[in-house]
């Protein structure tokens, strides 16, 4: 009798340790967030533009409201650190990361670039959140360079996973208007 007594009470311990060996899985799988391999489409919007020097004209082109999209192959060894050019697009030249933060769906960092023919450097600031196939950061882009056009820009890029595997010449950017 005393056994059936206490049944209860070791369903409810056995519950109990579920749900806390549930909820230590869930704060692990967070930890080690990722995005996906595969193919992705990244949606870009030009979202503002400030001259910041007289010069007449900025040294990078757009205006408010410019969209662009394209796709790009996410390999297996960079699902921890996509390749710059996803965030810098395809005016600013060859950028690396200066700083990379990808941690638990939080995204911060900065990409430094160089554009041939331009002097001087290209910063570019990201800050956002990831899922493992859905990607949402502002990009501001700021130059200072050795001349006139310096410039700051903020973009938003969306991007998510359209498909499992793919192959690098299936990358390819389509402006919009």
């Amino acid at each position: 009798m005393r056994v059936l007594a206490l049944m209860p009470l070791l369903v409810l311990a056995a519950c109990t340790d579920s749900a806390e060996a549930d909820q230590k899985a869930a704060e692990a799988a967070k930890d080690n967030l990722k995005l996906e391999a595969g193919q992705w489409v990244f949606a870009t919007e030009l979202t503002g533009i400030d001259a910041l020097d007289d010069a007449p004209k900025p040294a990078l082109k757009g205006a408010v409201g410019d969209k662009s999209e394209a796709g790009a192959c996410i390999a297996a060894n960079e699902v921890a650190q996509p390749q710059p050019a996803i965030f810098a697009g395809a005016d600013l030249g060859e950028c690396v990361y200066e700083n990379l933060y990808m941690k638990r769906g939080r995204l911060s960092g900065t990409l430094g670039c160089k554009i041939d023919g331009l002097a001087g450097n290209i910063q570019v600031s990201l800050d956002g959140t990831y899922t493992a196939t859905t990607l949402d950061v502002s990009a501001r882009t700021q130059t200072y360079l050795s001349g006139d056009g310096d410039v700051a820009m903020t973009r938003k890029i969306v991007g998510k996973k359209v498909a499992g595997t793919c192959t690098p010449e299936k990358s390819e950017e389509t402006p919009k208007a």
